[in-house]
């Protein structure tokens, strides 16, 4: 099923219950690393050629949460279904086209950027794939000028239970999930 194929693989799966299936170019929802604002943020341009004619640019960047909101769907939706034999991610690597729109050069799908970083989506898969104890907790905390305004803290483990603390007080403990996130509305103050 190319193109992710959710939605007629439950189907084709009661018509067909022996065909073998494999969903591939899942998790393409889009998202830049480190970027954590709470909608897509679009850049409109306008930029006069040397021979007077104009470029019109609208490229957007996409929020992080976007892009782990993305592969938390997809790929759950692929592992609740025993008789798909599993998935291709697209794309593992950001890489250049494809792109929202110029100024944007790159995909934003990848859980690697293009300089091979780890996005904060990267982390969902060890806490669904692996035994040794994991957290990743995002986003940063250096917020000047939020000071007071909810931030949204998301935490991927696959500990038994996370305990979030701003500068040494509690912020509650919670009980890890499989195939999803751990959230907190956080009032930023600056600190650890």
């Amino acid at each position: 099923y190319n193109g992710g194929g959710m939605g007629i693989d439950d189907r084709d799966h009661q018509l067909y219950p022996q065909r073998k299936m494999l969903v591939s170019e899942f998790s393409s929802g889009r998202g830049a690393r480190g970027l954590y604002a709470e909608q897509i943020l679009a850049r409109v341009t306008t930029e006069r050629l040397g021979d007077g004619r104009t470029v019109t640019g609208a490229g957007q960047y996409f929020s992080t949460y976007d892009l782990c909101r993305s592969h938390e769907a997809e790929w759950s939706h692929i592992a609740r279904r025993p008789w798909l034999a599993g998935g291709t991610m697209w794309s593992g690597i950001d890489y250049a086209g494809e792109t929202c729109g110029w100024p944007m050069v790159t995909s934003q799908f990848g859980v690697l950027d293009r300089c091979r970083f780890p996005n904060d989506a990267y982390f969902y898969y060890p806490q669904e794939w692996t035994t040794n104890p994991m957290m990743h907790l995002f986003p940063h905390w250096t917020w000047p000028g939020k000071e007071g305004k909810d931030i949204d803290v998301w935490c991927y483990s696959n500990c038994e239970a996370v305990e979030l603390y701003l500068n040494g007080k509690s912020l509650g403990a919670k009980p890890c999930q499989s195939m999803t996130h751990l959230a907190w509305k956080v009032p930023y103050q600056p600190g650890t």
